[in-house]
């Protein structure tokens, strides 16, 4: 399987990387979409409409001009779908080029064995800087072919005003284009767009380019054919957007196209999403890139061991005895907890700090002879504590989805190295039912043992109040904290 990585950043970079394979294909991405039943507007003067068109190309040559030095790097999830794959990958920019970790295959977590190639994968790369150097060099070049043909875009167009279409709160100013009949084009590459039409959107405050939609009106040869040939009817959509920080790229492509190189034909059918975009250090390095990478595999693999775990819990496989401290509204209590299989059992020891006075001590006693006396009480207190561990397994099972984490560093505990990490709502987490709902209001901190792959710590807060059923069924406020801690507690427990 191919991990290269077909990166998410602005027009310009998404461009180039289309371009990777052969000089032409760039001429799907200055296509044709036909408008469906748009009114004549009254808007910018022609001249209006073409001043702002070519600042917001020089807007896109400008900014990608900086994004290929990585001075504004950034991380993101790249889902990649295509008839026969769908493929979805953590991304990393850097200086020194971009790092891919595989996540997942068809929608399914990758299996052991699969892991195990995707961890070699990273370790090869962060111990051979030649092979990222070559990949860079490759994007450079790329980046370079790209640049050139934003640079004539403003010439090789003519636009046209077609009205107004609302993103969100934005209204975007819509332009169709056509081949411009003055335009002489340099090279073969740039030559391509003189049979090129379409439709381009921009965001007339920012002055960039929001949408990008199109499809190739006739077939185009190169070398009189014998070259090659994109065919007729390749379609191409690209969307992007402010994702944070004024930071603009990439955030969904649908790219359907066939051609011949040669005597070989070729086709592409695929829509690349781009989300959870988060910024990163602009001195960010590849090799602590990569660590970064593999330190977030690890959340996996600990997220995996916790629910393992848990499900033995719930049989008592291993069962201990404990003492619980529980302090809440003014009351502390001190209980002496046995596991069983078939439930817990807890005796009252202390109330605030003072031990059971004679009464208190005498209805602990008949509370315990009388759970002795009565099976059936014991019974009723088992299925609460087994549906409180499905609700707990549950959640446990959605954690590796629900969040984006990131890895902030190590901590010291006792005489253990931790490596931490910040987690927020992941939004394309869809949570099954109200009980896992409330992770999309959740954002926090794990800690996590990375020779245990065990979590060691977890806090997390409500950071928006959560309605459930519209608010009629009830809210958690904004604000609610959780902060949980673990250790191994003897016999590898």
């Amino acid at each position: 399987m191919d991990l290269k990585c077909t990166d998410g950043r602005s027009l310009a970079i998404k461009l180039y990387s289309v371009l990777n394979r052969f000089p032409g294909v760039f001429l799907i991405l200055l296509a044709v979409l036909e408008l469906h039943g748009q009114t004549t507007p009254v808007g910018p003067t022609e001249a209006q409409a073409e001043a702002l068109v070519k600042r917001a190309l020089a807007t896109e040559s400008r900014e990608a001009g900086e994004l290929s030095q990585a001075s504004h790097p950034m991380r993101y999830r790249l889902r990649k779908t295509s008839p026969r794959l769908t493929t979805v990958k953590e991304i990393v920019e850097t200086r020194d080029g971009d790092v891919a970790r595989l996540v997942s295959v068809n929608d399914q977590p990758l299996g052991a064995a699969d892991k195990q190639r995707e961890e070699a994968r990273l370790e090869a790369l962060k111990a051979n800087p030649s092979l990222q150097a070559h990949r860079k060099q490759s994007e450079d070049s790329d980046a370079a072919r790209a640049m050139k043909i934003l640079r004539v875009l403003p010439n090789a167009f003519l636009y046209h005003f077609e009205g107004t279409a609302s993103a969100g709160q934005e209204t975007i100013d819509r332009f169709s284009f056509k081949p411009n009949p003055q335009f002489d084009p340099p090279d073969l590459e740039t030559g391509v767009l003189t049979a090129m039409a379409g439709e381009l959107w921009v965001d007339p405050v920012a002055e960039r380019v929001v949408r990008l939609a199109g499809s190739l009106v006739e077939n185009k040869d190169f070398g009189l054919g014998i070259l090659g040939q994109l065919d007729k009817g390749g379609l191409v959509e690209i969307q992007q957007a402010d994702v944070g920080d004024h930071q603009w790229r990439i955030v969904h492509l649908k790219l359907v196209m066939n051609w011949r190189v040669l005597f070989k034909t070729k086709n592409s059918n695929s829509v690349q999403e781009y989300s959870g975009f988060v910024s990163l250090p602009a001195d960010l390095t590849y090799g602590k890139a990569i660590e970064m990478l593999q330190a977030e595999a690890l959340v996996e693999r600990a997220l995996a061991t916790e629910s393992r775990e848990a499900g033995e819990l719930s049989q008592a496989s291993h069962p201990m005895r404990y003492r619980l401290r529980k302090t809440s509204h003014g009351l502390t209590t001190v209980k002496e907890i046995v596991e069983t299989r078939d439930g817990d059992v807890a005796r009252l020891v202390s109330l605030n700090d003072q031990p059971l006075g004679a009464a208190d001590g005498q209805r602990e006693e008949a509370r315990l002879e009388a759970l002795k006396a009565n099976p059936s009480l014991q019974a009723h207190r088992k299925q609460s504590e087994d549906s409180d561990a499905a609700r707990a397994m549950k959640i446990l099972r959605v954690l590796p989805d629900a969040f984006l984490y990131h890895f902030e560093g190590t901590a010291s505990a006792g005489h253990e190295t931790i490596d931490r990490f910040s987690f927020t709502p992941n939004p394309q987490f869809v949570p099954p039912d109200l009980e896992t709902g409330v992770l999309t209001a959740m954002a926090g901190g794990l800690w996590v043992d990375p020779v245990a792959e065990r979590v060691v710590r977890l806090t997390g807060s409500l950071v928006e109040n959560k309605d459930f059923g519209l608010g009629v069924l009830g809210q958690l406020d904004k604000g609610g904290l959780v902060e949980i801690q673990q250790a191994d507690v003897g016999n590898h427990q």
